[in-house]
């Protein structure tokens, strides 16, 4: 009934009210490679996957992002989002943890195939016009890893430093643009920016990315599982989903929001449950045989 509903459209509340408290943490919880699947709402479960040099289900080779960086052409960025959208969705596929948007800064980043240029122009309008390609086979992008992931090696809660003048017209700049061409899906990373995750800084996931940049969409963790990513202080900050398979610990479960948030606990986890429920009703996740054949 929502497919492609408008942010403000009133209906969104209607259904969720809907929503108990274990589904909204079910969606939150988890988001290993799938959004969970609601019975009270009718919502199914989606096939999410991996890899931005193409992606775990394909059959079909496809260049790295590096590779794509160099064609300077946004053509053959978005033909290349229609070549994964087109396959992945005959093969079940609803959401693509890529494009890979984080900056060169040397030839020893670890993550650097799967990132596009030193340049945040490049990442950025390159990123945007392959997630529209996907959006056609209604395969909705997590562009990654938001932001300053910038080694591979201990890269869990490495401290990163920047002024703010480098982190907004360099390393934030390619999400800004992903983000104006239409990107709803964002991947938070491990890092810390200065000494705060940026899962849970609440200035990079609600100041800039919503309030400045008006993003509406998701924003899920990279591979969850170390305390410092608590849910209790990332959904008040602005994730909304949590990259793990299986059950999660205890410092790690939503009902940790509300025994430590007793009062705005359940509206934080509505919000969130908004924020993906949003993402799938733009997306195949609510598809018909009709859209597919079309």
């Amino acid at each position: 009934d929502l497919k492609d509903a408008a942010w403000d459209d009133p209906r969104w509340e209607d259904l969720l009210s809907q929503l108990s408290y274990a589904d909204m943490e079910k969606l939150i919880e988890y988001g290993g490679f799938q959004t969970a699947s609601v019975t009270s709402i009718d919502k199914g479960q989606t096939v999410d996957y991996d890899g931005p040099s193409a992606a775990f289900h394909s059959g079909t080779g496809h260049p790295s992002e590096v590779i794509v960086g160099c064609s300077w052409s946004t053509d053959v960025a978005r033909l290349m989002g229609e070549s994964i959208g087109r396959e992945g969705a005959s093969r079940g596929l609803t959401v693509w943890y890529a494009p890979g948007i984080n900056t060169h800064r040397s030839p020893f980043g670890g993550r650097n195939f799967e990132y596009y240029s030193e340049d945040p122009l490049i990442s950025g309008l390159m990123a945007g016009h392959t997630a529209q390609g996907m959006a056609k086979y209604g395969v909705y992008t997590y562009a990654k890893h938001f932001f300053c992931n910038v080694q591979e090696y201990s890269r869990a809660g490495v401290f990163v430093w920047a002024s703010e003048q480098a982190l907004r017209e360099i390393y934030a700049r390619g999400f800004e643009l992903y983000v104006d061409l239409g990107g709803i899906g964002i991947m938070s990373a491990y890092n810390c920016i200065g000494s705060w995750w940026c899962g849970g800084s609440e200035a990079a996931l609600t100041t800039l990315l919503r309030e400045e940049w008006g993003f509406h969409g998701v924003v899920v963790t990279d591979y969850a599982g170390s305390d410092y990513m608590a849910t209790s202080i990332g959904l008040r900050a602005g994730n909304d989903m949590w990259l793990t398979p299986s059950q999660l610990s205890n410092n790690l479960k939503p009902s940790r929001v509300r025994s430590q948030c007793p009062h705005d606990g359940a509206i934080i986890e509505r919000r969130a449950a908004m924020n993906i429920l949003y993402a799938c009703a733009h997306s195949n996740n609510v598809w018909t045989e009709e859209d597919y054949a079309a």
